[in-house]
């Protein structure tokens, strides 16, 4: 406030003020971190309290978060004052673990204590003496990280945006499409989502290691909030980070007492909290529901109460029984039929989970877990939890890092790719051009794919792989293949109708019938069998960038480079990742937007996601015609340098002869001479570029506008025509005159592809085109940027097609189109 006097008095600049303000809250930070040392905590104690006020307004009160003991051999959760007992002449007598498994048990000697030690004893460089948590688990409250976000100005507007979508029926564009986000919007007669204030949570449960060379493993147990816009739910400074289980390993069958706080609260919140809040009144009653559990098969097991996939029982969503194979002492994970599977219920499994919980002896606990597949879960707590439909599987680890990871695994050690041929297939990936962002291919092809991340497999599989494997593996396998790929293009799309979604099935149902003829069954994994209950994940969630888990896997990757001492490193990732978040929130002072800029590229770890929107053409209902494209409402924005250009006549001509034909009835007089023209063009976060300039990668589109009438008559506009490829040459922002004033409006010139006879000679979505493309001036070779499907993947070479060898454009769409 005196630094905005100071400005009144003395007339300080902006760019003044905002130094000012950032150069405090760095002196802050640095102040709050002293202090915040271990070392120094008796000092701390003694400074006054507008210290530690001024510590919360710069935005650094890092220890805000509780701290629990573990026993590090039985994974049992205690507060710090259960630890310990003070005598009377100061000191602390530890005390050790008193967790027994069975309590109950007939036998005497099998109702021993766990009795490990919990705390462990040190001294100060001043010969203190003090003890400290042998394995500290770091707890920050989610009522506290909720408080957190509904106090930012503008987060309950963008919680309640999703009451304004209109998206046709049919079609599944976000979680608020899904049948759960539906089901849930009254319970038990009472409105919960349909009404204000209350929040759908998902929950994520991965691991991480923070260490390059040693086998330390942490875990990290996430929130998010799903009534947030996608493009905001999995931003960090969005994420609620509960806690953060303490290594070296991770627990064997469940993690039940690290999710003991976290239901507790859980279920506080479906009755109603009292929050702080950015509205008029300053405090509103919120509730909130956990709806959705998404995270990798052995955390999945471990979270929700399932026992290992290799089990008897193995799956979550059915009771398919796996048997072993005598011979071969191996799982077999076939038998696609999924008319004989028995699907779970949330009744049951909780009534046998809690049959497995109250076992007097180890062995009557595993006869019930081997017959029925269940253990016992915190989550079982909540009255509303469905233990089994609001357990989805992770397209991520199921599709990219699963099978189609072991399918190659398979050729290499089958011999079905030879060392030559990685070497080919990197050679073919290195001349596919592909848009910037999509991300190239490491150089590790010839070596087995090692080290792939799980957003290389997804470029790997859905774009590269099946022009590189023509001609290298056999038919049988290539077709295989081809349906794993066109299943994953689908699943992967940002939009995906349901009649899509059943083509997705079938392909997977085609590709695992294959790929049992090909590897017999002994190959399938139990991957494999999830495939088959993907579909009613998607309509209860809806698309698949509604609930994988990239965005928890990127923030696993920041928590694990966050430096440390070896030392607790627990409180140190969770003491700097909300240190992190919180110079990442927005700010609500005046200069807030300036500072945040300035902090935003200072913040190291920091993860910013690009949600780079597919456009989509849905027959019929969403297809925007021709005739009711305005250029009143063009989106196309086209960015500097621009340059001053004359039409020649012929281009004037197309030109007026293309918005006659959109717009027959809207009185389109004259397209001026005088225009202006420019080299990338930005539409719906997607950045086209012209050929032949820096960006070139993202010259190749695919749109829906022309047809071939024969082949020695230039292509006609036809909106409902086939999509296809074209070449960008130029962009061009034109004025158009009409009766009563002049628009200006974006238009790209573009170089049609030929068709070729041998089409689909790679199968579908890959398409080969001819070389020569279509040059003139000519109506169709005009378009509105806003006709633009999407951008192409392309490659030019020699190919030994069916008929002959000749030199082709292969051209693979990246945009999708939807039918009803």
């Amino acid at each position: 406030m005196m630094i905005l006097s100071w400005q009144t008095t003395f007339k300080i600049s902006d760019n003044a003020v905002t130094s000012l303000l950032l150069c405090i809250k760095q002196f802050m930070w640095i102040i709050a971190n002293v202090l915040c040392a271990d070392s120094l905590n008796a000092f701390a104690n003694n400074i006054p309290k507008t210290l530690f006020s001024l510590r919360r307004w710069a935005g650094v009160f890092l220890d805000n978060f509780l701290q629990y003991v573990v026993c590090p051999k039985c994974m049992t959760v205690y507060t710090v004052d259960e630890t310990f007992e003070l005598r009377q002449v100061g000191t602390r007598e530890c005390k050790t673990c008193g967790y027994i498994k069975f309590y109950k048990h007939l036998i005497a000697a099998k109702r021993k204590k766990c009795g490990s030690a919990l705390l462990k004893r040190a001294k100060s460089a001043k010969g203190k003496e003090y003890v400290y948590p042998i394995r500290p688990y770091c707890y920050k409250t989610v009522v506290q990280s909720l408080e957190a976000l509904v106090r930012r100005p503008g987060f309950q507007e963008k919680c309640e945006e999703w009451r304004k979508r209109k998206i046709p029926e049919g079609v599944l564009g976000d979680v608020y499409d899904g049948q759960v986000w539906h089901d849930y919007q009254y319970v038990d007669g009472q409105p919960f989502l349909a009404e204000p204030n209350n929040l759908a949570l998902m929950l994520n449960v991965d691991w991480f290691q923070p260490f390059e060379n040693a086998p330390y493993s942490v875990g990290a147990i996430y929130l998010v909030v799903l009534n947030l816009p996608r493009e905001d739910r999995f931003k960090v400074e969005n994420m609620i980070l509960v806690g953060l289980i303490p290594g070296p390993k991770e627990p064997s069958l469940n993690i039940n007492s690290f999710l003991e706080p976290l239901v507790d609260e859980l279920q506080d919140l479906w009755s109603g909290v009292t929050l702080q809040d950015s509205s008029f009144i300053g405090h509103q009653v919120y509730r909130a529901a956990l709806l959705c559990l998404s995270s990798d098969i052995p955390a999945t097991r471990k979270c929700g109460g399932f026992v290992g996939h290799g089990a008897y029982r193995g799956c979550h969503k059915c009771l398919k029984m796996f048997k072993k194979k005598v011979s071969a002492g191996e799982t077999d994970y076939s038998e696609f039929e999924r008319s004989s599977w028995e699907p779970r219920t949330s009744k049951d499994h909780k009534h046998y989970a809690g049959l497995s919980k109250r076992a007097t002896t180890k062995t009557e606990q595993k006869r019930i877990e081997h017959k029925y597949g269940a253990r016992w879960s915190e989550l079982f707590r909540l009255s509303y939890y469905d233990a089994i439909r609001f357990v989805v599987i992770d397209p991520m680890h199921n599709l990219l890092l699963g099978t189609a990871r072991h399918v190659f695994r398979l050729w290499a050690e089958l011999g079905i790719l030879s060392t030559k041929n990685l070497d080919e297939l990197q050679r073919r990936v290195e001349n596919i051009k592909v848009p910037n962002e999509v991300g190239r291919i490491p150089l590790q092809i010839a070596t087995g794919f090692t080290g792939f991340t799980a957003d290389q497999w997804k470029n790997w599989t859905t774009i590269y792989s099946l022009f590189c494997l023509k001609g290298l593996i056999s038919n049988s396998h290539y077709d295989m293949w081809c349906d794993f790929v066109q299943a994953c293009i689908i699943l992967c799309s940002r939009v995906i109708s349901i009649n899509r979604l059943e083509v997705a099935d079938r392909h997977l149902q085609t590709f695992l019938s294959k790929f049992v003829k090909l590897f017999g069954p002994l190959h399938c994994t139990p991957n494999m069998h999830l495939h088959l209950h993907l579909k009613e994940c998607m309509l209860d969630y809806g698309p698949v960038y509604s609930f994988w888990c990239f965005s928890f896997e990127l923030l696993n990757g920041t928590l694990e480079k966050f430096h440390h001492n070896n030392r607790r490193i627990e409180v140190q990732i969770m003491r700097k990742f909300l240190q992190n978040q919180q110079l990442s929130m927005p700010w609500t002072c005046q200069y807030g937007a300036e500072i945040a800029k300035i902090l935003h590229s200072q913040i190291p770890g920091t993860v910013f996601l690009n949600d780079t929107t597919d456009m989509l053409y849905v027959k019929h209902s969403a297809l925007v015609s021709a005739e009711k494209l305005l250029l009143e409402e063009c989106t196309a924005v086209p960015l500097s340098p621009f340059h001053q250009t004359i039409l020649n006549e012929s281009d004037r001509h197309a030109l007026l002869n293309m918005y006659h034909q959109m717009f027959p009835e809207n009185g389109i007089t004259d397209v001026d001479c005088f225009a202006m023209t420019c080299n990338r063009v930005t539409h719906h976060n997607v950045t086209y570029s012209i050929d032949g300039s820096r960006a070139e990668r993202s010259a190749h589109v695919y749109a829906k506008w022309c047809r071939d009438t024969n082949s020695f008559e230039e292509p006609v506009i036809d909106p409902l025509a086939e999509p296809r490829p074209a070449v960008i040459k130029q962009f061009i922002v034109v004025n158009v005159v009409s009766k009563c004033s002049t628009f200006k409006h974006v238009v790209v010139q573009v170089s049609w592809l030929n068709p070729h006879p041998d089409r689909h000679f790679y199968g579908k979505p890959v398409e080969v085109w001819c070389m020569q493309g279509t040059d003139t001036s000519f109506p169709a070779s005009f378009l509105p940027v806003e006709r633009i499907a999407g951008r192409c993947v392309v490659h030019t070479s020699t190919v030994c097609l069916s008929r002959t060898t000749e030199k082709v454009t292969v051209v693979l769409p990246l945009c999708t189109v939807v039918e009803i």
